[in-house]
């Protein structure tokens, strides 16, 4: 009768808890996305897998960086996960909804004469904006004065020409629009 015996020690690894933060984000513009992964006392983390849960995004649906940065070019909401990779190969994934804000829509009308001297009234045109959506109000007439932050400004050309009018917006969810039209300010006649 034979018999034969071997022991061998046999290591548990703690593996990490995955975790991120972000700031909600807006069409278009980018969004961070910061990583929070701990490893509970086991090997540093190595490797990090994002995915955005943005195909229409192609190649830059997912990132590798341990803090990326991603831009949704549509609205709505997108579930990104993260999964954590450490130095011993145990990993964790974490998933979190963003909801991606869309643009506020922009545009404004000239609602009084365009002439040299004559106060000019710009106002933002109701029927395109969600104006009760608008938390701040910025124009720039164009002309090398300050801008103003009234929701419907009053401003005097002092000399002819076709200036650019920015009206740039900011809205309840923090995301910018901006138009520019150009305005015609004619000369005065000459008796």
């Amino acid at each position: 009768d034979c018999d034969a015996e071997t022991s061998m020690n046999v290591e548990i690894v703690v593996g990490p808890t995955a975790e991120f933060v972000f700031e909600e984000g807006c069409l278009g513009t980018p969004v961070a996305f910061t990583d929070l992964t701990t490893t509970n006392g086991g090997p540093a983390i190595v490797q990090w897998l994002w995915n955005f849960g943005d195909p229409a995004s192609g190649v830059s649906n997912t990132s590798s960086l341990q803090n990326p940065v991603h831009i949704f070019n549509t609205a709505g909401t997108f579930t990104v996960l993260l999964t954590s990779t450490s130095a011993s190969g145990c990993q964790d994934t974490i998933q979190h909804s963003i909801i991606v804000t869309p643009l506020p829509l922009v545009a404004f009308n000239v609602t009084s004469g365009t002439c040299v001297g004559s106060p000019v009234t710009f106002e933002p045109d109701a029927t395109v904006m969600d104006l009760t959506a608008i938390a701040s109000f910025e124009w720039n007439f164009g002309d090398g004065t300050p801008v103003s932050n009234s929701p419907m400004p009053t401003h005097t050309y002092n000399v002819a020409g076709i200036f650019d009018v920015t009206l740039t917006v900011v809205d309840t969810d923090g995301c910018t629009s901006a138009i520019t039209q150009q305005v015609t300010i004619g000369a005065l006649p000459v008796a």
